[in-house]
């Protein structure tokens, strides 16, 4: 009988719990003595008592970072009116999606807990045209009332090192009015980038960007990062540089001036019903608002936050030209109004 029980607890105590409840299994031996208030067996009788105890398993927490997952205030959406009057205007309206400046701070700082992110998107942009307006003695080219963007937006981001990280994106589309064949539409603009920590108040930017216009294909991308103290943020970073300052830091105010190099390239149908590729290029002085959270002091928070703005510009240097040899047309000076999203 001894050794019938002690088998018996043997084997209880080897069982396998079952895997999606781990069970606990304890094993009590109890000898009853002759005169212990607790006997209940027989003098000198050993009784064994197995009891179970079920736990549930907890599963580790899910990783909030992917290694798909979109690098946080990559892009800016915008609506934007370009508007003069008189003789030489050359009035649009855009929407587009493009890379936002300020993600170079997310990728040198780098919240991520991974080395890579990879990234990929489908956009899409529309632009609308009213004119060009001739001048006297300065005939207006033909221009389509409207043009589109529709594209792969694809990323890639490496951490070499703690001070050393790196961008390529690439933007493979269609950039056309959609009367034209895609092999006179296609275009790969896109950048490369890298960042180098000095410290933790400044970086080193440099790069290039492949704009594939008509004249301009390649643009430097160089400056630098810095953040003097928590209010200043300074993006001197060509082709788009910008100082930022908070104006309120209950309300994450942050009030900017920057200058951007604008513009694209398109195909269209002429009224020859030939292909023609114009490209439109403009300089442009911004001051801006915008209404955000110091995601920069709070960088594991930021795959939740977004952030509004409205902006105010002046755009000079502009020039309508053309492949095919057609008469350039450099329309005038024009304001610019723009608000969007970040995110």
């Amino acid at each position: 009988m001894l050794s019938i029980c002690l088998l018996h607890g043997l084997l209880l105590g080897q069982a396998e719990a079952p895997r999606p409840s781990p069970t606990v299994t304890t094993i009590e031996v109890t000898t009853s003595r002759e005169g212990s208030p607790e006997s209940r067996g027989a003098p000198g009788e050993i009784s064994v008592r197995a009891t179970e105890t079920h736990t549930e398993a907890v599963a580790p927490p899910a990783d909030s970072s992917s290694l798909f997952a979109r690098p946080f205030f990559a892009d800016r959406h915008a609506l934007s009116w370009f508007l003069d009057a008189g003789p030489g205007r050359f009035n649009m309206i855009d929407w587009e999606s493009r890379p936002n400046g300020d993600h170079l701070w997310w990728l040198g700082r780098w919240p991520s807990c991974e080395d890579v992110q990879l990234h990929a998107m489908i956009g899409f942009g529309i632009h609308w045209w009213a004119g060009p307006i001739s001048r006297v003695g300065d005939p207006a080219p033909e221009l389509p009332p409207r043009v589109f963007d529709l594209y792969l937006d694809t990323a890639w981001a490496q951490r070499w090192t703690d001070r050393l990280t790196s961008e390529i994106r690439v933007r493979p589309g269609l950039y056309t009015d959609f009367r034209t064949t895609p092999p006179d539409s296609f275009r790969i603009p896109g950048q490369a980038v890298a960042l180098f920590q000095v410290n933790p108040e400044l970086y080193l930017v440099g790069g290039v960007e492949h704009v594939q216009r008509n004249d301009v294909h390649l643009l430097p991308v160089g400056g630098f990062l810095w953040q003097p103290t928590p209010q200043w943020e300074l993006r001197l970073v060509f082709p788009e540089p910008k100082i930022a300052y908070q104006l309120s830091s209950r309300h994450h105010v942050w009030g900017y001036v920057a200058a951007e190099y604008g513009g694209g390239r398109w195909t269209f149908k002429n009224d020859d019903g030939k292909s023609e590729r114009v490209e439109v290029s403009d300089y442009r002085g911004v001051f801006g608002l915008e209404w955000r959270d110091d995601y920069f002091s709070k960088l594991s928070q930021l795959p939740e936050k977004s952030a509004s703005f409205i902006e105010m510009g002046y755009v000079f240097e502009r020039h309508v030209r053309f492949a095919s040899g057609v008469r350039d047309f450099e329309p005038k000076p024009a304001w610019m109004i723009r608000f969007g999203r970040v995110w």
